[in-house]
């Protein structure tokens, strides 16, 4: 890794296309005898190199959630009617006390995809006076973990104002990765993050599921393991069995570091490992915390049926055929096309 670093730095070109084909899922740093991180080395290379090659920049524009139009936010839009009525949140502060300043944060993935099951999860939190609102923004993962660093300074900005501007004061969030970045986001704020997987734990919204299960722990879930914890904590009647790479040694999706906008052959390699351990393992089914790791698995083909502990709990089976359908759909749409083709900030006054 110092090596490829140094290589780089001295302008080198022979491993440009390392930095980019990084999962930047951290596994190899549990073998790291002074527990480097990768990904910390990783993300400013990208962000060096795409100085050097801004012709990159343009593969992840769909993905550039600090743009009012990126695909996750005209999906949404999209499935609402209309691809241009862009909106960051939904909801009333009409539930008293800190609910009326709680904000449940699904992240881009799963309110794109899942509107049905996003709607499910906001209503029970209402319905329980837990949250009074539901927020469709994103961590900024999709593209600071590119390496837009800049961009994401501003979109930090501006996200603290949207915060603000609506007297947020608590999240909950249901992802592992917005959870990991979200601190960046609201540093300084006085905003504190609550993990969903607790919250239904705590209030006994656990399954009777009896089937043989096993975990599909997300990368930015392995230092601490507290979202994979939480999740075994909601399926206490279902035997569990571990995978052979499970908890701080669990392997990529696949779709980590946004590898599939760069090198699309790299993200097929680790899902299909990963696939395999999936077969073999001997579970009835496999579950996940990170509902883009389950989008990233369902692209592949495995045995084992991939669920969100969310489809679970809330008793609500994503249809994935009708994901990557309006996905195309939308793709395929020269109005789409057309609103990408600048840079207008989201989350703006």
């Amino acid at each position: 890794m110092g090596d490829i670093c140094e290589s780089l730095l001295n302008g080198e070109t022979t491993w440009e296309y390392f930095p980019f084909t990084c999962a930047l899922c951290n596994h190899c740093t549990i073998q790291c005898p002074v527990d480097l991180h990768a990904s910390q080395a990783t993300k400013p290379l990208r962000a060096l190199l795409l100085e050097v090659h801004p012709e990159l920049r343009a593969n992840y524009r769909k993905f550039r959630t600090d743009c009012k139009y990126n695909l996750f936010s005209a999906l949404r839009a999209k499935n609402k009617g209309d691809i241009q009525n862009v909106t960051y949140i939904e909801g009333v502060a009409d539930l008293g006390g800190d609910a009326d300043h709680t904000a449940f944060f699904p992240g881009c993935s799963l309110f794109a995809y899942a509107p049905e099951l996003t709607s499910k999860v906001s209503q029970w939190l209402r319905d329980e006076r837990i949250a009074a609102f539901t927020l469709f923004m994103c961590c900024g993962a999709t593209f600071y973990d590119v390496g837009f660093f800049e961009e994401f300074e501003e979109y930090r900005k501006r996200a603290i104002a949207f915060l603000r501007e609506h007297d947020i004061e608590h999240l909950i969030v249901s992802c592992p990765h917005c959870n990991h970045i979200l601190p960046e986001i609201i540093e300084g704020t006085g905003i504190d993050i609550v993990r969903l997987p607790d919250v239904l734990v705590e209030h006994d919204m656990t399954s009777g599921l009896e089937e043989t299960l096993s975990f599909h722990d997300a990368c930015y879930d392995r230092d601490t393991g507290v979202f994979g914890n939480a999740a075994r904590g909601l399926f206490a009647q279902a035997p569990i069995k571990n995978m052979k790479h499970d908890g701080k040694n669990c392997l990529c999706c696949g779709g980590g570091g946004m590898v599939s906008m760069y090198a699309p052959d790299y993200c097929t390699y680790r899902r299909n490992q990963r696939l395999v351990e999936m077969d073999e393992v001997g579970a009835d089914r496999i579950i996940s915390t990170c509902f883009s790791c389950v989008n990233s698995l369902q692209r592949g083909i495995g045995t084992v049926p991939v669920q969100h502990y969310l489809e679970i709990i809330f008793d609500y089976t994503v249809d994935w055929g009708k994901v990557y359908a309006s996905v195309d759909d939308l793709l395929a749409d020269p109005a789409y096309e057309a609103l990408c083709a600048d840079e207008e900030p989201g989350l703006t006054a």
